[in-house]
C-alpha cells in the first residue's frame, strides 16, 4: 500500500509541476507583450535553435529531483501543491498594472526612482540598494513589491524557481532533517529558503536578516506559527551576530545583485558567524563557466532588467570568493538556471 502512495504522491507532482511550467510561462506572454510595447529599446533574445529540446531535458531532471525530495521524505507534498487560485489571480491581475510602470521606468532607463515615502528610510540604505532592481516598483521597499515578488520572480523562471531551491538545498535539508541546528538566512527577502528549512524540521532555529523591512513583515506573517524563527533588519555585511553561533547559514540569490567588494564582505563575515565546520549554502545564477548551453540567457537578463552588477557576477565565480574569503568548496552543483556552491568553515 505505500508503495503504490508513493507512486501517486510522484506522478502528483509530476503533474502539478509541469502544470505550473504551463501556467507561469502563459502568464509571462502579457507581460512581455506590455514590455514590448512601452521600450522600444527592449532588445530581441538570440535563441538558440536547440532550445526547446534542451528546455526539455532540463525541466524532467529539475522534476525527477523534485519528486526524489518527496520519496526522502525531506519535502512535503503540500509544499509542491498550488496555492488558491483566487489568491492567484488577484496577485496577477495587480502584477499586470505594476508591469506598466516598471515598462515606463525601463523604457526611460529610470533605475532610482522611489516614492516620496521612502526618502528617509533610503538614506539608510547601502548604495547598492537604493534601486529599482528590476524595474520594480519603490525597488524592494513597499508592502506593494513584498507582495508581488514571488510571483513576479517565478513567472521570470516560469514557475521553475521553487522547485530549484527545493533541488539545490537538498544538503541544507538533510542537515536540519538530522537534528534541530541554528540557521541563518541571509538576505531572506519574503522567506522562501526558511519556510522550506522550517517545514522540513519545524524544532530548526531560524533567524532570517533582509535589508526590506516589508519583505520581513511578510516574511513573518508567513512563518507566524513558528516557534524559533526570529526576523532582524540588518545587511548581510555587516550583520552583528556572535562569532561562532550558527551551524548553517543560506542565501538564495544575493550574490547577483551586490558589487564584487561587498559579496567578499558578505562571505568574511558569514564565515566570521558560523561554528568551525559550520557550512554557507549560495544559491544563485548560473555563472558563465557553468553551462555553456545557457549563455545566450545569461547575457540577455541585465538587457532586460535592471542588474547593474549581474555582468561582474558572472565572470567571479562564488567558489573562487568563498575560497579568498577563508572557507574550503566541499560542494557545486546546478539545476536549470541556477547554482549551488557549499562552503564549509575550518
Amino acid at each position: 500500500m505505500e508503495a503504490v502512495q508513493k507512486y501517486l504522491e510522484k506522478n502528483l507532482v509530476a503533474g502539478l509541476n509541469y502544470s505550473r511550467f504551463l501556467l507561469y510561462f502563459a502568464e509571462s506572454i502579457p507581460l512581455i507583450q506590455i514590455r514590448k510595447l512601452l521600450d522600444k529599446n527592449l532588445s530581441p533574445a538570440d535563441i538558440p535553435v536547440d532550445h526547446a529540446e534542451l528546455l526539455k531535458t532540463e525541466i524532467k531532471d529539475l522534476i525527477q529531483k523534485d519528486m526524489a525530495l518527496i520519496n526522502d521524505s525531506l519535502v512535503g507534498l503540500q509544499q509542491v501543491l498550488p496555492q488558491k487560485p483566487s489568491k492567484h489571480l488577484k496577485t496577477y491581475a495587480k502584477l499586470l498594472v505594476d508591469a506598466v510602470g516598471a515598462g515606463y521606468r525601463a523604457s526611460k532607463n529610470e533605475n532610482k526612482k522611489f516614492s516620496q515615502k521612502y526618502t528617509k528610510e533610503l538614506e539608510s540604505l547601502p548604495e547598492y540598494y537604493r534601486r529599482n532592481f528590476h524595474y520594480q516598483t519603490n525597488g524592494y521597499l513597499s508592502e506593494a513589491s513584498a507582495e508581488l515578488y514571488e510571483h513576479q520572480t517565478e513567472i521570470l523562471f516560469r514557475g521553475t524557481l521553487n522547485v530549484m531551491r527545493r533541488v539545490l538545498l537538498r544538503r541544507a535539508l538533510e542537515m536540519v532533517k538530522e537534528k534541530s541546528i541554528n540557521v541563518l538566512d541571509v538576505a531572506s527577502g519574503t522567506g522562501n529558503l526558511s519556510e522550506l528549512l522550517i517545514k522540513t524540521n519545524p524544532k530548526t532555529k531560524m533567524t532570517a536578516i533582509d535589508l526590506s523591512e516589508a519583505y520581513l513583515k511578510k516574511a513573518k506573517h508567513k512563518l507566524a506559527s513558528a516557534s524559533h524563527f526570529t526576523t532582524i533588519k540588518e545587511a548581510a555585511e555587516s550583520f552583528s551576530g556572535e562569532n561562532n553561533s550558527f551551524d548553517l547559514a543560506v542565501s538564495g540569490y544575493l550574490f547577483h545583485e551586490i558589487p564584487k567588494d561587498t559579496r567578499l564582505e558578505v562571505l568574511k563575515n558569514i564565515y566570521r558567524v558560523l561554528k568551525p565546520g559550520g557550512e554557507f549554502h549560495i544559491i544563485d545564477s548560473l555563472q558563465w563557466q557553468d553551462k555553456p548551453q545557457f549563455r545566450w540567457a545569461l547575457e540577455q537578463f541585465p538587457k532586460d532588467f535592471h542588474e547593474p552588477y549581474y555582468k561582474n557576477y558572472l565572470m567571479n565565480p562564488l567558489q573562487d570568493l568563498g575560497l579568498q574569503a577563508g572557507f574550503t568548496v566541499i560542494e557545486q552543483s546546478n539545476a536549470f538556471l541556477s547554482k549551488l556552491v557549499v562552503l564549509k568553515k575550518a
